[in-house]
């Protein structure tokens, strides 16, 4: 059986890019192509000729009024034109027409389509008339078949629709490859291998696809003192996550982490609505913080909140090297705070009930760029406070749920030279508004994910502007070659101001210093960041955040 080698390299790169929590590791990217195992396209075909008696047809003259290209989709009517004009009325030999409709054959193939071709069929030529047909491949199905024959969760046609996107008529290699790769890329696909193989008629070819399925089931325990000074900087908690529940790809997680004597609990849910990357999710969250450090800890001050937010991503451009996505969202944000035991309202400083509830449209536009050497990553989100389903409006000139604000992130990681695992960082986070915003929607920095040598949420603000250059090196590596320490030096600094003319104090942060990780084992990852402040806020802590020292264990399981 003839057949073509699609498809069988091994996952050839990752990206790693987190614009929500800002974390970013590293690109590599090859460019795997389809086989050269294919067998003559055409010459698979049955031989075409003739049905003239003329033993030798080839020379026999023909008087060309016309030349009729059929079965084509992808050739224009100047291109038509080009190909048959010189013949136009003229006396020409059958194997010039040939040449014509091999001509065709080569844009096909130039293009991509190998399993497309234009050959002349049998027929009497009258008037002049000459038809060329195209045949233009096709898929007849797609074959889908998991990696010896083990159990899977994963349904069929998760597979399988994915791979028709890249299996339009005609079929074109490039762009079926490319779905291929991208089914690669699949966190949820460990491996994937496929055949184009003859199918039940000359233009139709079958898609064989074999695969295996990845782990989905994951539990990420840790530990790190990035917690708020205010209510505990030592945080433990854990995620855990199925991203296969039902075999369709939906994901589903839980979280929850003590910070003090804080607890913060969140749950979520994605569902893949189309094989083109469209998906529907819902979040929430809540969690309640009492102010445990001192003195303030004997004033039994208190804050709640909880969030409640669906979802729906849509990816416009979609390739192995990029992907434009769009996003719209609506919250429902809620908070609450207490002061010695009542109800108190820190946004105006008085003892009503001490509830602010926005109800939050998002609009997100995200896009990934990636290279040879690195990745771009952009984030814009439009976020429009509402005045409906309960938000709390006030009329004293006090943050309400009426607001608007626009945020942004640009990320970008850069292979230096020919190692990996040499990489530069650049963070840039951004926030405008004119409004005066809830504590939930403001701005802040400061920490060990923000700018180090300071503590946790040192300066907040309606608007702000945070970056970072980090670089990273390799420092020890085990047997096999892979980087187990690794050191980064960095540089950050932050802004923030209110909107309205209310900006008190300091307002900028600058800190430089060096971090390193280390993995004693694959599963686990060990960090430790030292930042020097380099412009005073007056810290009279005692904590290891105020003395510019961050550590964190993480696990992955």
């Amino acid at each position: 059986m003839n057949y073509v080698h699609l498809y069988s390299l091994k996952k050839s790169f990752f990206l790693l890019v987190s614009l929500f929590t800002c974390q970013f590791f590293a690109v590599q990217l090859s460019n795997p192509l389809f086989a050269e195992t294919i067998s003559d396209p055409i010459n698979r075909q049955p031989k075409l000729v003739i049905s003239q008696t003329n033993p030798n047809p080839d020379e026999v003259p023909i008087q060309v009024k016309r030349i009729d290209i059929i079965g084509s989709t992808i050739l224009s009517a100047s291109q038509i034109e080009q190909l048959t004009s010189p013949l136009i009325n003229k006396s020409a030999k059958l194997s010039q027409i040939r040449e014509i409709a091999d001509k065709i054959t080569k844009i096909y193939q130039d293009g991509n389509f190998i399993t497309s071709r234009a050959f002349i069929p049998p027929q009497d030529i009258k008037d002049g008339i000459v038809t060329i047909q195209v045949v233009e491949g096709k898929l007849e199905r797609i074959d889908i078949k998991r990696a010896g024959d083990v159990e899977g969760r994963l349904v069929a046609n998760y597979i399988r629709d994915r791979a028709a996107l890249g299996a339009a008529t005609p079929v074109n290699f490039t762009r079926l490859e490319e779905e291929l790769q991208l089914l690669r890329a699949d966190p949820l696909i460990a491996d994937i291998k496929a055949n184009l193989t003859s199918g039940s008629t000359s233009d139709q070819n079958v898609l064989q696809i074999t695969f295996s399925e990845a782990k989905t089931f994951s539990v990420r325990p840790f530990f790190d003192n990035y917690g708020n000074s205010s209510t505990g900087i030592y945080r433990i908690g854990t995620s855990v996550q199925e991203a296969n529940l039902t075999g369709n790809g939906d994901s589903i997680y839980a979280s929850y982490t003590r910070s003090g004597s804080s607890d913060n609990y969140g749950l979520g849910y994605s569902y893949p609505v189309n094989p083109a990357g469209g998906t529907l999710s819902l979040n929430f969250s809540i969690g309640q913080s009492p102010i445990t450090e001192p003195p303030f800890d004997k004033l039994n001050l208190a804050t709640k909140s909880q969030t409640l937010e669906l979802g729906y991503r849509q990816p416009i451009v979609r390739s192995i090297y990029e992907e434009f996505a769009l996003a719209l969202s609506f919250a429902f944000e809620n908070s609450s705070s207490s002061f010695g035991g009542r109800s108190f309202n820190f946004q105006n400083f008085l003892f009503d009930d001490g509830d602010s509830q926005a109800r939050v449209l998002r609009l997100t536009q995200e896009y990934i760029r990636r290279d040879n050497v690195g990745a771009w990553a952009f984030r814009s989100v439009f976020n429009f406070g509402l005045n409906t389903f309960g938000a709390t409006i006030r009329n004293d000139g006090s943050p309400d749920g009426r607001f608007f604000y626009w945020g942004g992130q640009a990320l970008r990681v850069q292979q230096l030279g020919e190692d990996k695992d040499t990489l530069a960082t650049f963070r840039l986070n951004v926030q405008f508004s004119g409004d005066r915003l809830l504590s939930l929607n403001r701005f802040s920095i400061g920490g060990a994910q923000s700018v180090r040598g300071y503590r946790q949420s040192q300066l907040v603000g309606d608007n702000g502007v945070q970056g970072s250059l980090e670089f990273q090196f390799p420092a020890v590596r085990d047997p096999d070659g892979v980087a187990i320490v690794k050191v980064l030096p960095f540089i950050e600094a932050g802004t923030v101001w209110n909107s309205r003319n209310l900006n008190v104090g300091t307002q900028s942060l600058l800190g430089i210093g060096v971090g390193a990780t280390y993995q004693p084992i694959r599963n686990i990852t060990l960090r430790l960041d030292y930042g020097i402040p380099l412009i005073n806020v007056g810290n009279a802590g005692t904590n290891l955040q105020d003395s510019g020292i961050y550590f964190s264990v993480s696990g992955n399981f």
